[in-house]
């Protein structure tokens, strides 16, 4: 910045940090309005399935790892239960085998299974806000 010697430099230079500091503003309050709405719930869920269902090869061996997983706990819940019957137990771990094999050697059939609930719950959401604003 070079050296201000008159009353007329120095009004200016006040003048033109006086529209730096509020084309800053109008930056900040952009950037803050952009921050607030990727921290919205809806909009984090979005964004961790998005990441989830890239093409990336770590990306898809994580989340079959995490489905297989997932599903295993889910019908071993399910289908073994509380209750410690000997045959039921059987029939549930060779189930819950079998469903483990399936998902760990389909996991595009679950991902497609996921994807379009998580379509029918976008899809009933977007109704209920419809209904809510007419």
């Amino acid at each position: 910045m070079k050296k201000i010697t008159t009353a007329s430099e120095l009004k200016a230079a006040i003048l033109e940090l006086e529209l730096e500091q509020s084309q800053l503003e109008i930056e900040l309050h952009d950037q803050f309005n952009l921050a607030y709405e990727s921290l919205r719930p809806i909009n984090l869920i979005r964004s961790v399935f998005k990441d989830i269902t890239e093409t990336d090869d770590t990306h898809v061996n994580l989340l079959n790892r995490v489905l297989v997983i997932g599903a295993g706990y889910l019908s071993k819940v399910l289908f073994q239960g509380k209750k410690k019957k000997p045959l039921k137990s059987m029939l549930g771990a060779a189930l819950v085998f079998g469903l483990q094999t399936f998902i760990s050697k389909n996991p595009e059939t679950l991902k497609a299974i996921v994807a379009g609930l998580l379509d029918l719950f976008k899809r009933r959401n977007n109704n209920q806000t419809d209904m809510e604003t007419s």
